[in-house]
């Protein structure tokens, strides 16, 4: 009786993982629609432990959606690409680690914008360029974006948000 009750419990929590990951590949393909971009198929056994994964260009862009594990968590990650800045640029969110880090001179350049300035760290190969380059409708717009995707890096040639989950 024993390993029928395990063999039960076994097939029940797959039968969950399936119809939880035959949801999320429904979301997934509705997205990719509506985007325009391609749903690459999902590997894995039977579909259930496979990556998700779309791509296409948007808006003269090119959109990578996708599933990546680290830490044993699964994350959403979105990226945007685009045609480089050639500035070594790299943004993200000021933190309290980042802001001791500028204190033993880790590099932060600073645009002269103090909402700016607080709320970015910059990072860049041409610091005059990259202050040229940050007009305030830039500023703004990185701003916005930092403020609803906190964990988002912009670089040179991409913007890059992870988020835990899949669906």
């Amino acid at each position: 009786m024993f390993p029928f009750l395990v063999l039960g419990i076994i097939g029940s929590a797959i039968a969950a993982l399936s119809s939880r990951r035959k949801q999320a590949n429904h979301s997934w393909e509705a997205a990719a629609r509506t985007l325009g971009i391609t749903l690459k198929p999902t590997g894995g056994l039977g579909g259930l432990f496979g990556r998700l994964s779309m791509t296409g260009s948007v808006k003269g862009l090119q959109l990578t959606i996708d599933t990546h594990q680290s830490n044993d968590r699964t994350y959403t990650r979105y990226r945007v690409r685009f045609p480089s800045l050639n500035l070594g640029l790299t943004a993200r969110r000021q933190h309290a680690l980042a802001r001791i880090g500028t204190f033993f001179g880790y590099q932060d350049i600073e645009v002269g914008d103090p909402v700016f300035d607080e709320a970015i760290i910059l990072k860049g190969d041409y610091s005059e360029r990259v202050v040229e380059f940050l007009t305030p409708d830039r500023r703004v717009a990185i701003t916005g974006l930092i403020e609803n995707f906190p964990d988002a890096v912009i670089t040179d040639r991409e913007i890059v948000y992870s988020k835990p989950k899949f669906d």
